[in-house]
């Protein structure tokens, strides 16, 4: 994922601003998102799940990423996320806004061996 990487849902936006490593590789990834709704305003305090999963394979990873705020409004940091093995992974973040309802966005990339 790089700074051009954007997913939309319903009514929120999440937006890639950071990775590391990048782009994505086998192991532990941090990533650096931003969550806006669907008229660019920031959403802080959202409850964001995140769920890396291999499609081809149909399984996901055994470590739960953790999710903390970030330095600016609307701005989160997921470490954790175990990509354990190469391959098409999926990492869906179902985001809920305070107060509003979840709403799963979708990002789609390859992990090299």
């Amino acid at each position: 994922p790089g700074a051009e990487d954007v997913a939309i849902g319903a009514a929120v936006k999440v937006t890639f601003v950071d990775a590391a490593p990048a782009p994505p590789a086998k192991g532990s990834n941090t990533f650096t998102v931003d969550v806006t709704d669907d008229m660019g305003q920031p959403i802080d305090g959202a409850a964001i799940d995140v769920k890396p999963f291999m499609p081809d394979h149909g399984h996901g990873a055994s470590v739960t990423p953790t999710v903390k705020p970030g330095a600016k409004a609307g701005r989160y940091l997921i470490d954790q996320i175990e990509l354990f093995m190469p391959g098409g992974w999926e990492i869906t973040f179902t985001v809920t806004p305070s107060g509003g309802a979840a709403d799963p966005v979708k990002f789609t990339f390859c992990v090299d061996g």
